[in-house]
């Protein structure tokens, strides 16, 4: 007797019924199967089966009552247990049924389950909802158990119907378990088998009807008898010690012995012939058993083979007669042979389950009576036989039928007899500790929920972009595999370090983060504080019941530039949605956590719009001179300053969106060239003292025009300190007040460059003036066209002297205290003969003409390689004032404050080649020049002179000019030898002009684009890659400066 129980069967409510999902939790390994398994297992037309569909809870999907057929939610089953015994069944500790036994705990909907003994079908055991806590043996079945015998014990099955609450959830899955200790046991009965063995060679030899002979244990007795075809001469039973033969001492063909196995019985003599017939053999109390042995102990002739035919029977009558000597009442069919030498558990020689060719000529026939006969047998061979599938018997026939004209014989010496008899101890084993039920809890599903919100709605004005919500709202219940224990409860995690940890700011501020709970709703705070003012930016509020979720954005979060609105920042809140089931806590081993990027809110930025700024118009009058300036709106209201900007109304600041103001900027290449449209024409580079004149600034508020190509000391400039001299003009933004600032620093030079040099086309003489160019062929001026007229220091009474490189005055040459003068004028007029350059009368032209960084280069300086001292002088003469012959040479009227003189390299069309001295102040410049060296001082405003510029330590050097500027331009130029201030005697001759013209007149249009970012976009780092901005163009237009 062995029942043993080993293992678990573990049922887990979380792997499914028609597929078994992945355990979350694989500390114990579940023994759960899939619904096919189990059908294919039990089905309805077995014992198990057809009980559970008559109790209409064969499990399936589904539930149809007229089916049998109830939804599962999960299947588990473990061969645990082991036994010999018989008759398992589920039990109480007694061996008795179970009825309304407490299993301690409850279904979800916390109605306590009792244990019942299936009336129908010990081998199952139903788990029953009661009301309550009270036992109800027709509520709901929660689960079954079901015990399937097997070969070696028994396998246990359980289904489960309803989910159970489990009562641990923090400790996980696996370990959070529910089960039935001390509640339910198997019990089987045992039963055991012997052998009996009989020697039936120990009697005296001779002769008897029948023989009894005693086991060797002396609890059984086995009679023997002849076949005994004739009750009235019946065969007889020949007994020596070498085995039992019948009538000829051997069992002879046709012949048989019989044994009938009985445990008692009544006999008379041995030798009565009549006790088939009187009834002197009774009282026979049978014995059954399943399996017989015989010993063929010897066959005559020696080394002669038989065929023996072995009937078994099953008898019952009492009294031994003419039924029992029947071989065809009661037959028992016997299933499989063996025959052995050496005796049973020695060597088997042949089997009839097995193949012919291993059976040593011993061959098998079975008949269709149940009878078997084996062939070929022979001396010292055991006849091992058993009845068919598990039958009994109590009576064998061992018959000789060796064929025809053949007559050898056999004894036999040994009969055994196995025996089983059946026990009523029952065998009880604690099982309910063995089946366990896994908790289910919630797994994150790979679903993904979004939500957009758009900041456009965070603005207070009223741009025309403004769409998109600030709320988004869904749920999260896709997010999870909620399990058997339904409904899920939803939470937000307290711990908020993924979200800190995608560094998310607001207003370059980072976001601090707190969860709270009230009402049944988590929700999510994210905010800055500043000083005492703390500032929500945006919130997520979660319904634990439901899972649904809205997200409010309340202030813009910073992101990187976009090109419009599409740029976005995704907040990702996987990690803080939690879900628990219906028998959770929010414990560790019961919450689930979403997965990566399951929830995430994308916030689409707000960018600004582009702006129309206040042009400077022609009616603004702002003049291309020196001291101009003009302060306009960067939001243009009014149609006559340009065009009105559509969002008239808002500010600047309020035209950067919800995200607030970043940086207002001019847009361009620092060190590009001034462009710009004169009078109306094409664009083209700009000059100031004609040199061109370049850009900086560009990326902040502040643009500085200037002739200095490297911009030194400017925002994307070289280093050093900057040239205020070469400063143009400036433009500078304010966004605070809603205005910009132009400053004209110096005139552009709208006009073009080139030299007068041909001094020999003018024959030499003593004139009053002569002009440059010169006809040599017509001998007079060439007109129309520029030109520049010569005189001395008085017009008219200091004369004039060309020479073929240069001019001088009176005795050739310019002596201290004279001087040259030089007017800028158009279309000469012409003259008869050089005669008249001798009067100056016979000068006439057009007008004057406008010119800035214009001068001259020394022909000669006597002696040669001496230095000489020159006061300039600038003038400005009423330009529109013709002079016809015979009329009053114009008088030096308004006298022009120079503001910069420079001593530069030109080439031959009169471009400036290089700078050797650059004056706006008092000072020394000292440079080497064509091997020249030269230091020259430069006084500003010398006495007597408030408007002038003395030069001392002049040199003649070939291709060296002295070039004036002054703020507005000028029409007239004085060079006067002002040696006698300074002790120098020394003389020069003046010789080519450099005119840089100015035109006035010509009204000057330029433009220049700003860039409006917001604050996010601005603070991104990507300042000079205005990918996401709003964009205005400011259009200046200058007007001609006017001169007296």
């Amino acid at each position: 007797m062995s029942l043993t129980i080993t293992g678990k069967v573990i049922e887990d409510e979380n792997l499914g019924l028609t597929t078994l999902a992945a355990d979350s939790d694989a500390t114990d390994a579940d023994n759960n199967v899939i619904l096919s398994s189990f059908q294919s297992s039990i089905s309805t037309s077995s014992s198990l089966g057809a009980e559970l569909k008559s109790l209409g809870i064969y499990p399936d999907t589904t539930t149809n009552s007229a089916n049998g057929t109830t939804q599962a939610i999960g299947i588990a089953e473990n061969a645990i247990v082991s036994t010999t015994d018989q008759n398992l069944q589920f039990t109480n500790s007694t061996g008795g049924t179970l009825s309304a036994v407490s299993t301690g705990f409850t279904a979800l909907d916390d109605n306590e389950i009792f244990l019942y003994s299936d009336s129908s079908n010990p081998d199952i055991v139903l788990g029953i909802e009661g009301n309550g806590t009270t036992a109800n043996p027709s509520g709901a079945v929660a689960f079954a158990l079901l015990l399937q015998p097997t070969s070696g014990g028994a396998t246990i099955w359980v289904v489960q119907y309803e989910a159970l609450t489990n009562t641990n959830p923090a400790v996980g899955e696996d370990a959070n378990t529910l089960d039935l200790t001390n509640k339910v046991y198997v019990s089987g009965t045992s039963s055991t088998t012997s052998t009996e063995s009989f020697v039936i060679g120990t009697k005296q030899p001779g002769q008897n009807y029948w023989l009894p002979f005693t086991s060797t244990d002396g609890k059984a007795t086995v009679i023997v008898t002849g076949l005994d075809k004739s009750a009235s001469s019946p065969d007889t039973v020949n007994t020596s010690s070498v085995g039992d033969g019948s009538d000829s001492q051997a069992i002879t063909p046709t012949q048989a012995l019989r044994f009938d196995f009985v445990s008692s019985f009544t006999g008379g003599s041995t030798k009565d012939k009549t006790f088939l017939t009187d009834g002197s053999l009774n009282s026979l109390v049978y014995t059954e058993g399943n399996e017989a042995t015989f010993d063929i102990s010897q066959v005559t002739p020696t080394g002669s083979f038989v065929n023996v035919l072995i009937i078994a029977q099953n008898e019952t009558n009492g009294t031994f007669g003419s039924t029992n000597t029947s071989t065809s009442t009661n037959p028992v069919t016997i299933g499989e042979v063996k025959v052995w030498t050496g005796g049973v558990g020695g060597n088997l020689i042949a089997d009839s389950a097995q193949a012919s060719n291993l059976n040593h000529g011993i061959t098998f026939t079975f008949n269709a009576d149940g009878s078997v006969t084996v062939n070929h047998l022979t001396v010292n061979e055991t006849v091992d036989f058993i009845a068919a599938n598990g039958a009994q018997f109590d009576q064998f026939v061992a018959k000789n039928v060796t064929g025809t004209g053949n007559t050898p014989g056999f004894d036999i010496l040994n009969v055994t007899q196995t025996q089983t008899t059946t026990t009523t101890i029952t065998d009880t084993q604690e099982v309910g500790s063995h089946i366990i039920f896994e908790d289910s809890v919630p797994t994150a599903s790979t679903s993904k929920v979004t939500g957009t919100v758009d900041e456009d709605q965070l603005s207070t004005n009223l741009l025309p972009d403004k769409d998109g919500s600030a709320t988004a709202t869904g749920s999260v219940t896709t997010l999870f595999n909620p399990g058997v224990d339904t409904p899920l409860t939803y939470r937000l995690a307290t711990d908020t370090s993924s979200l800190t940890s995608q560094g998310l700011t607001s207003g370059g501020n980072a976001l601090n983060y707190a969860v709270t709970s009230s009402g049944g709703v988590d929700t999510l705070t994210a905010s800055y504080t500043v000083g005492l003012t703390t500032t929500t930016v945006f919130t997520l509020a979660l319904t634990e019941a439901t899972g649904a979720w809205t997200f409010t954005l309340s202030a813009p979060v910073d992101q990187g530039p976009g090109a419009n609105d599409s740029s976005n920042t995704t907040i990702d809140f996987s990690s803080l949605i939690l879900a628990t089931d219906a028998d959770g806590n929010f414990g560790a081993g019961d919450t689930a956590t979403a997965g990566a990027g399951a929830l995430t809110v994308t916030v689409i930025d707000d960018v600004p719009v582009n702006f129309n700024p206040e042009a400077i118009v022609a009616a603004d009058d702002v003049q291309d001179a020196a001291g101009s300036t003009f302060t306009g709106k960067l939001v243009n209201t009014d149609s006559a300053d340009g065009t009105v900007d559509p969002n008239s109304s808002l500010t600047i600041d309020q035209h950067a969106g919800a995200d607030g103001f970043g940086a207002l900027t001019f847009t361009g290449t620092n060190g590009s060239k001034l462009t710009g449209q004169l009078d109306g024409g094409s664009s083209q580079n700009l000059q100031a003292n004609g040199s061109d004149i370049y850009l900086f600034g560009f990326g902040t508020g502040t643009l500085t025009a200037t002739t200095d190509s490297t911009g030194a000391g400017l925002p994307g400039g070289a280093s050093g300190s900057p040239i205020t001299a070469d400063e143009v003009f400036t433009i500078t933004l304010d966004h605070t007040s809603g205005q910009y600032t132009f400053d004209m620093l110096q005139p552009i030079g709208n006009g073009a460059r080139f030299t007068f040099s041909d001094f020999a086309d003018v024959p030499a003489g003593d004139y009053a003036w002569f002009s440059l160019p010169f006809n040599p062929t017509t001998k007079e001026p060439v007109s129309p066209g520029k030109s520049v007229v010569f005189t001395g220091l008085s017009p008219g009474v200091d004369t004039v002297n060309p020479s073929n490189i240069g001019v001088g005055t009176d005795k050739q040459a310019v002596a201290p205290g004279e001087a040259i003068r030089i007017d800028f004028v158009d279309n000469v007029h012409s003259i008869t003969t050089t005669t008249d350059l001798k009067s100056l009368s016979t000068l006439g032209y057009l007008d004057h003409y406008e010119v800035n960084n214009s001068g001259f280069t020394l022909s000669q300086v006597n002696p040669n390689g001496k230095t000489v001292d020159i006061r300039l002088d600038a003038y400005e003469v009423p330009e529109s004032t013709s002079l016809s012959p015979g009329g009053t040479f114009p008088s030096d009227a308004t006298h022009e404050a120079i503001t910069e003189v420079k001593i530069v390299t030109e080439d031959s069309s009169g471009n400036v080649t290089g700078t050797l001295a650059d004056f706006t102040a008092d000072g020394t410049a000292t440079f080497t020049n064509g091997g020249v060296s030269q230091s020259v001082i430069a006084d500003f405003a010398p006495t007597g002179d408030s408007n002038g510029v003395d030069l001392q330590g002049l040199k003649q050097v070939p291709g060296e000019f002295i070039l004036v500027s002054t703020a507005t331009g000028f029409d007239r130029l004085l060079a006067t030898n002002i040696g006698t201030v300074y002790s120098n005697k020394d003389s020069f001759d003046m010789g080519a002009v450099s005119v840089s013209t100015f035109n006035a007149g010509q009204p000057l249009n330029m433009s220049f684009n700003l860039a409006l970012q917001d604050y996010d976009a601005f603070h991104s780092g990507s300042n000079s890659n205005l990918t996401e901005a709003g964009t205005g163009t400011l259009n200046i237009n200058l007007t001609a400066p006017t001169h007296a």
